[in-house]
């Protein structure tokens, strides 16, 4: 069984390949990437024409969370590339000779990633060391009771960490060249850059980093709508939709939302909260930062 990490991947790729037609890519022999093209992967080109092409034929839910996140969307890209083609040399392209053209890749890369996560195993003694660990959490159930629901969870942890060595090992292994100008000029469009001009500000700063969807954040929003007016000039105030711009959530090693960063007017990272946080606490912890 694939986990929902993996699944979340399959179900992204398949999203990608929804266009009316299989788009190609033109080898090229360039060192480097410039003008249209956005990116080179062992000699096949990724122009700006044919991202904004799958951008556009992408769910609504997925142009949202790239919309301002082009730079992750074209890592994505690469990536599927390097799957499919990985996908074709062990040879999976012979199993799927009437598999219609729209949905051919996405089932090369379903059959690749399975592949890799069927091959997972969570041993008894990983169980037993996990149960043990946790077992004040759990109270008093008894092992046998959440042995399968802790097998479950250790498999996807083990198959979610199995697939992204894989993918990174292809990535090692490529011959990828990125258009930085065009990467740069993305990122200072995007909320790392506002995150960036608010850190370099001489100001304390608090970053929000949560989703329109959970209750707690929606709970913050007119709290942080408020500081946004009464601390203008003297504190930056920044909220940051996680599921739209994923990679800030990364990049800040994000593990629940809302989560709230603060810094202070060096730009550095001097506190974090995980929660619901209260007006009253975020306006002592930034007089606090300012004061220092």
């Amino acid at each position: 069984m694939l986990s929902f990490k993996t699944f979340a991947i399959l179900l992204f790729i398949f999203a990608l390949w929804s266009m009316p037609k299989e788009p190609t890519h033109a080898k090229t022999r360039k060192s480097h990437a410039s003008g249209d093209t956005l990116a080179i992967v062992n000699g096949k080109e990724i122009k700006l024409k044919y991202l904004k092409e799958r951008f556009e034929s992408m769910p609504e839910r997925f142009r949202e969370e790239y919309e301002n996140d082009k730079s992750g969307l074209l890592d994505q890209l690469i990536i599927e590339m390097l799957l499919i083609d990985e996908a074709r040399k062990l040879g999976f392209e012979s199993k799927l000779q009437d598999t219609d053209k729209k949905q051919k890749n996405a089932k090369l890369i379903n059959m690749l990633l399975s592949t890799i996560a069927t091959k997972v195993v969570v041993k008894e003694e990983e169980l037993i060391d996990f149960y043990s660990t946790n077992k004040e959490k759990m109270g008093d159930i008894p092992f046998e009771k959440v042995k399968e629901n802790i097998h479950e969870y250790l498999l996807s942890q083990k198959q979610d960490q199995e697939i992204n060595t894989y993918i990174q090992e292809l990535q090692k292994r490529a011959d990828i060249v990125k258009n930085q100008k065009w990467i740069a000029k993305q990122e200072e469009s995007g909320p790392g850059g506002l995150i960036k001009k608010a850190l370099g500000s001489g100001m304390p700063s608090i970053v929000d980093l949560g989703s329109n969807n959970c209750i707690p954040c929606k709970m913050m929003k007119p709290i942080l709508d408020e500081l946004k007016d009464e601390y203008r000039g003297k504190a930056n105030v920044l909220v940051i939709d996680i599921y739209k711009h994923r990679k800030i959530a990364s990049e800040y090693r994000i593990r629940a939302i809302p989560t709230q960063i603060f810094f202070d007017n060096n730009g550095k990272e001097v506190y974090r909260h995980e929660g619901f946080l209260s007006k009253e606490e975020i306006v002592k912890k930034l007089d606090e930062i300012g004061d220092n």
